[in-house]
C-alpha cells in the first residue's frame, strides 16, 4: 500500500534541504530528529558494484528493497548509480514516508520508485493488497536501528528514537524478512555497527553464502566503527572478510579521494 498522505504529517519549518552525490539529489529530513549521512550514501553506492559479478554481464532491469528507508536516500543513491533499477521504500515510520514520498517527488523517481508503510518486525510478510510476493526482488539493502533498546540511553525524538533502537531479537526479523522477499540468487545488504556484527552474522549465515563483510574505518590504523555486509541467497560460496575500506588520511578531515568520488557519484564502492 503506497502511502497517500492527504493530511501532511511534516512542518517544514523543522525540516532542511539538503545536498547529495554532489547536488544530484536533493534530500528533505528533520533538523532535529534522524539524519542520513555517510551509511545511507555508502550503503546506495554498493548496490551495483556488489550485484554485477562482471563487466561482461548485461545489466538488466533490477527491482530493489529497502527495509526501514527513513527520508530514502540509500534506495536514491542507488537509483542515481543505476538507470536500470527501480525501488519499493519501507518504513514504519508515517513522517519518514512522507519525506520519502517528497524526495521521490522532488528528484523525478516517481516511475522508479514507491513507499509502502509496514513494520516488519510485527509482518513477517508484506498485506496481501501490495502484491508483492515473496522472492520478488534482485536486491534488498537496509540500515537498520543500530542500538539496542535495552541498552543506554534511548533519544526524545520518536523517529530518532526508532531510527537508532530496536528490541533484542529484532535484527535477526529484518534478516528473516529480506530472505523470503530476495529472488533466488538475489542479494542482501546491510549497512551496521561494528559491534553488531556477531549478531548479524549468526542472521546471515543461517540463510545465505558468499558472505562478504566491509569494515569500514575513519583512519588507517583505528578500529572499524561500521561494517557493510552482504549475502546471496541460494549461494554455497564461502565467507569474504574484504580489506577495509579507509575514509580519511591519517591526518585533516578530509576524505581520501575515492570516497570523495562515492560522494560526488563519480563511482561506486567496489567491494
Amino acid at each position: 500500500m503506497s502511502i497517500d498522505h492527504k493530511t501532511s504529517f511534516v512542518t517544514h519549518s523543522l525540516t532542511s534541504l539538503d545536498e547529495f552525490l554532489d547536488a544530484r539529489l536533493l534530500i528533505e529530513q528533520s533538523k532535529k530528529g534522524f539524519r542520513s549521512g555517510i551509511d545511507a550514501i555508502l550503503l546506495g553506492a554498493s548496490v551495483k558494484s556488489a550485484s554485477v559479478k562482471s563487466a561482461s554481464v548485461r545489466t538488466t532491469k533490477q527491482e530493489l528493497l529497502e527495509l526501514g528507508c527513513g527520508t530514502g536516500v540509500a534506495a536514491l543513491c542507488a537509483l542515481v548509480h543505476n538507470d536500470q533499477l527501480s525501488a519499493t521504500l519501507v518504513d514504519n515510520n508515517r513522517q519518514m514516508l512522507e519525506l520519502a514520498n517528497n524526495n521521490i517527488a522532488r528528484n523525478n523517481m516517481q516511475n522508479r520508485a514507491k513507499t509502502i508503510g509496514l513494520d516488519i518486525v510485527d509482518c513477517a510478510t508484506f498485506p496481501q493488497e501490495t502484491n508483492i510476493k515473496p522472492n520478488s526482488f534482485s536486491i534488498i539493502i537496509a540500515n537498520p536501528p543500530y542500538f539496542d533498546s535495552e541498552k543506554g540511553t534511548t533519544a526524545k525524538e520518536e523517529g530518532r528514537k526508532n531510527a537508532r533502537h530496536m528490541q533484542k531479537g529484532d535484527l535477526d526479523k529484518w534478516v528473516k524478512f529480506a530472505t523470503t522477499y530476495a529472488k533466488a540468487k538475489g542479494e542482501v545488504i546491510f549497512i551496521f555497527r561494528a559491534e553488531g556484527l556477531v549478531s548479524l552474522l549468526k542472521s546471515f549465515e543461517k540463510r545465505f553464502g558468499n558472505i562478504k563483510i566491509l569494515p569500514i574505518i575513519s583512519r588507517d590504523g583505528q578500529n572499524a566503527s561500521r561494517v557493510l555486509i552482504s549475502g546471496i541467497k541460494g549461494s554455497r560460496a564461502k565467507l569474504q572478510l574484504k580489506s577495509p575500506l579507509i575514509l580519511h588520511a591519517k591526518e585533516g578531515n578530509n576524505y581520501l579521494p575515492e570516497i570523495e568520488k562515492i560522494f560526488r557519484a563519480q563511482q561506486q564502492l567496489h567491494w
